[in-house]
């Protein structure tokens, strides 16, 4: 299949997508809608807490989520912004190398930008995860889960490529027909399924979307509109 038949194809799934992102939203728990409309801003609350430079907190955080507790990633992401403020060396055993890399980079900038994260973060679900931190509602990070809300088929291999790009669209789509961001729509049906998942198999997940790998990704981090 070529890249144009493969975009075509993902682009005729789409409207599937959408259908079954509307449809976990209402069957989402009050609780779970809550708890996921509230998500990001208590993350937003925590990287104003590690760091006096929300944009810092927000790059420590993503960089050190990959494959990581949410607790485990508030303690580890204190660490690197403590030693960071204290002028201290990179401590030892936080996440692996390259991640520790990434957000001991981002603990040590001066007065950064935006744009000058997402280039050190370089991925497309950790940079919007950054973002959704920071206030982006519309972009979306997807992981194995939300991506399984919107397909409906079991994988442990997170989006790329088109592939990425469409579930994003999809809950971008989703978005406007429930009439909340569609950042907030991937969190609380996250939230939702993750119960779910728990009360079946006793499943403990890494964390609100970010159970992924970022080491295979090509795709260009920037957020340049979406269109299919």
């Amino acid at each position: 299949m070529t890249k144009a038949q493969r975009t075509r194809s993902l682009a005729t799934h789409r409207t599937h997508y959408v259908k079954r992102i509307v449809k976990a939203w209402h069957s989402a728990t009050t609780s779970d809608l809550e708890a996921g409309l509230a998500w990001y801003d208590r993350a937003r609350a925590h990287a104003e807490v590690i760091h006096p430079n929300v944009l810092i907190g927000a790059g420590v955080i993503a960089a050190l989520s990959p494959r990581c507790e949410w607790s485990l990633n508030k303690r580890w992401a204190q660490t690197i912004c403590d030693a960071a403020i204290a002028g201290s060396s990179c401590p030892s055993g936080v996440h692996t190398f390259a991640m520790r890399s990434k957000a001991w980079k981002i603990a040590r900038l001066a007065n950064p930008t935006v744009e000058q994260i997402v280039t050190i973060l370089n991925g497309p679900k950790i940079t919007r995860f950054f973002r959704n931190i920071i206030g982006d509602t519309s972009a979306v990070t997807i992981d194995v889960w939300a991506q399984r809300i919107a397909t409906g088929k079991d994988s442990s291999t997170p989006p790329k490529g088109a592939m990425y790009l469409t579930l994003e669209r999809a809950y971008q789509l989703a978005a406007e027909q429930i009439g909340v961001p569609a950042r907030d729509v991937q969190a609380a049906t996250w939230v939702n399924i993750r119960g779910a998942a728990e009360s079946l198999y006793g499943d403990s997940t890494s964390q609100l979307g970010l159970y992924f790998e970022e080491s295979d990704d090509n795709l260009d981090a920037t957020f340049a509109p979406l269109t299919f």
